[in-house]
Parts: structure tokens; C-alpha cells; sequence
């Protein structure tokens, strides 16, 4: 079963983008990540901003991230399971350590828009 995780992302005061969570889904040899402005809860529709592929160290990571963008440290964990895969909207199915059940993200692109789109991979 493909694992997922859930990282705050706190980010330096002079960032671009503010302190969010990222969701990363495990698929293939990529997870495919999302931007989400606060910890989302299961059943409740959360939008969210498709962001590029990260790379699966981050399934496991805790700690500074290069360049000065800030640091991530775990919010939950685990293994989930596709219900709906579309372009924007996607429905997990979560068995994590703190959320168990239906995800669901109404998904945008970083313009507003909807669309998950393949970006490259790397972080």
C-alpha cells in the first residue's frame, strides 16, 4: 500500500510563501505533493494547491531544508489508497496516526486554477 505523509512546512519570515503543510502521496518513484494552508481534517473538502513531485526521502525527513527555505517536521503519517484521482478534485483514503478516513482536495494550480499537472521532480 503507497504511504503518505503530512509535514509542516515553517517557513522564514522573509519567504514567498508562508508557513503551510504539505501533503506528499506516494506514486511510483515520486510523490506527488500538495500545498495545504492548514491541518486538514478527514471529510471536510480542503483546497489545495498542486505543487512539483518531491522526491520519496521526504516520506522520512524531519528537519531544515536547503537554501535557506525553512524547516518541516511531521504532522501525521501512514499509508493510504486512491478513491478519486482527478484533475481537480482527489479523494485518499487515509490510515494515518492522526487521520483515518476520506480526504478530499478540491485542487488548484499555483495560479489559482485547477489542474494537478506533472511538474519535475526535485527539491
Amino acid at each position: 500500500m503507497p504511504r503518505f505523509a503530512i509535514l509542516h512546512h515553517i517557513t522564514p519570515a522573509d519567504a514567498e510563501k508562508p508557513d503551510h503543510y504539505d501533503l506528499l502521496l506516494e506514486d511510483g518513484d515520486v510523490l506527488k505533493t500538495y500545498t495545504l494552508w492548514s491541518f486538514p481534517s478527514v471529510g471536510v473538502p480542503a483546497t489545495a494547491i498542486a505543487d512539483f513531485d518531491h522526491r520519496m526521502i521526504y516520506l522520512d525527513y524531519e528537519g531544515p531544508i536547503s537554501d535557506n527555505r525553512g524547516e518541516v517536521t511531521r504532522a501525521d503519517e501512514g499509508t493510504f489508497s486512491w478513491i478519486i484521482r482527478q484533475d481537480d478534485m482527489i479523494t485518499v483514503h487515509l490510515q494515518g496516526q492522526r487521520l483515518q478516513g476520506r480526504l478530499i482536495l478540491e485542487v488548484q494550480d499555483s495560479e489559482g486554477g485547477s489542474s494537478i499537472g506533472d511538474a519535475s521532480v526535485g527539491v
